[in-house]
């Protein structure tokens, strides 16, 4: 994951933001600075985004960022994030084999599953491939 910042810098007492990320939920942004910015901050899975800022109820295109038309003609920001180094060693950490086992009770159990329902003839076989991932863990 990385850690992804967007800018709203303008006008508007209620500011939030709604793209992909949250499934067009508007979110809410930091609070107002001196020089009316505001912030929101996520940890995104490196991809394309797109987005538009809710600004006192109404949605609006910062013009000063990238832009992206979709199929229906809706103009919405456009967010690229591309993985970074620190993100690659500290997802590398995220996904050792114990952390894996833990945070994932689908993983653990379609992989004991078959142990359990095996014969005793290949309990031996069932019990050595059951410790091994059935693939490579990979970053969401």
């Amino acid at each position: 994951m990385v850690q992804t910042k967007l800018v709203w810098s303008g006008e508007g007492g209620d500011v939030k933001v709604a793209g992909e990320f949250n499934n067009w939920s508007p979110a809410d942004t930091s609070p107002c600075t001196e020089d009316n910015t505001r912030i929101f901050q996520a940890d995104l899975a490196p991809g394309r985004y797109t987005y538009k800022w809710v600004v006192d109820g109404n949605w609006l295109v910062d013009q000063s960022q990238p832009t992206q038309t979709d199929e229906s003609g809706n103009v919405n920001n456009l967010k690229i994030v591309e993985e970074t180094a620190e993100s690659t060693a500290k997802t590398a950490d995220d996904d050792s084999p114990a952390k894996i086992e833990n945070d994932s009770p689908a993983k653990t159990e379609s992989t004991n599953e078959p142990a359990t329902a095996q014969t005793d003839a290949n309990a031996a076989t069932a019990t050595s491939d059951a410790s091994e991932p059935e693939h490579e863990p990979r970053a969401v």
